[in-house]
C-alpha cells in the first residue's frame, strides 16, 4: 500500500509523523507492506523506513494512501473536519 502525504511540516513535523507512523502500523497490522513515497519519508523524517520513487510505487502497490490539507485549512492552521473532502 503506497502512502503519500503532501505536508506543510514547519512546526508540525512531530506530529506528522506520529501520524504517518501510526497509518504503518495499522498497514502492516492488516498484514500490508507500506510503501513510502520518498519526498514523503524525507519531509517528515521517518528514518527506518525505505522511501520509494513513484516509479516503484505505480508497479507495487494495489492502493495508496494520500495525506492533504486543504489549502483554507492549511493557510488558517485549523485542523479540518474528517469529512472534508476535496
Amino acid at each position: 500500500m503506497a502512502i503519500f502525504a503532501k505536508p506543510r511540516t514547519e512546526g508540525n513535523r512531530p506530529a506528522l509523523q506520529h501520524v504517518l507512523l501510526q497509518i504503518v502500523r495499522l498497514v502492516e497490522q492488516a498484514s500490508l507492506t507500506p510503501l513510502i513515497e520518498a519526498g514523503t519519508r524525507d519531509a517528515v523524517d521517518l528514518r527506518g523506513f525505505d522511501g520509494h520513487p513513484l516509479s516503484v510505487l505505480v508497479q507495487k502497490a494495489d492502493l495508496a494512501i494520500v495525506l492533504a490539507a486543504t489549502e483554507r485549512c492549511s493557510a488558517s492552521r485549523a485542523s479540518c473536519p474528517p469529512t472534508q473532502f476535496r
